[in-house]
């Protein structure tokens, strides 16, 4: 009797894990299995995303595709891996960024990372505003050498303009000088004497020849006719 209840039983366990192993999963993408993982309610993924619940809905449905850019924003706020995502393989196990499996562990802490740690050191912004700079310095001669000028600065302002509207702009920035003390404040090293008067000499030409905005510097200057002098 009591072996043909462990039978019975044995029986129904099996059952029971070939009918849940028969089921197939219903997280369809990449991106539905990690806010499975996350266990966040679509609502507060879209918010989070900065998309609407339509969106995210589609994009774990597979009805839209996964941009690159939609990947990394999922990175910086989970802490997942940009190639897993982007590989599209919701049966691969999931990956962090840096290689190892993903956990709810790990979203937890990343989301802890950005609540807490959302502020850099003056120091870091200013590296990064030196890279900035230099970068579309850069490309701007690039594309003047190329005949290409005016369209490299529409681009540049346009891709400026969008940063702006969504992360806003410091008003405490609005002259050459405020920038010029920050960027050229410690820890970098003091210039030359001959460096600082190109400085200020710098400082006195955006004074005098500062643009409305950067749109201005795509518009060519007009010529406008030189007056004759009249003949005495």
């Amino acid at each position: 009797m009591r072996k043909r209840k462990d039978k019975n039983y044995l029986t129904c366990l099996f059952r029971m894990v070939m009918q849940i192993a028969s089921v197939k999963s219903t997280l369809k993408t990449t991106a539905a299995v990690l806010r499975s993982i996350a266990q966040e309610k679509d609502v507060v993924w879209a918010e989070m995303l900065g998309k609407s619940v339509h969106t995210i809905r589609h994009l774990e449905a597979g009805t839209l595709k996964l941009s690159a850019t939609l990947a990394a924003k999922m990175n910086y706020e989970t802490g997942i891996s940009i190639k897993w995502l982007m590989d599209e393989d919701e049966t691969a196990p999931p990956v962090a960024a840096d290689g190892t499996p993903y956990t709810k562990k790990i979203y937890d802490n990343a989301q802890a990372r950005k609540k807490y740690f959302a502020t850099v050191k003056d120091e870091d912004v200013r590296s990064t505003v030196w890279h900035a700079l230099r970068l579309i310095c850069a490309i701007l001669v690039s594309a003047n050498r190329k005949r290409n000028y005016h369209l490299a600065v529409y681009r540049t302002a346009k891709a400026l303009a969008e940063l702006r509207d969504e992360f806003g702009e410091a008003k405490d920035f609005d002259d050459y000088d405020t920038l010029l003390a920050f960027v050229m404040e410690k820890p970098f090293a003091p210039l030359p004497e001959h460096e600082q008067e190109i400085v200020r000499r710098t400082q006195q030409w955006l004074r005098e020849n500062r643009p409305a905005n950067l749109e201005d510097l795509s518009k060519p200057k007009s010529k406008q006719p030189s007056k004759k002098r009249r003949r005495r």
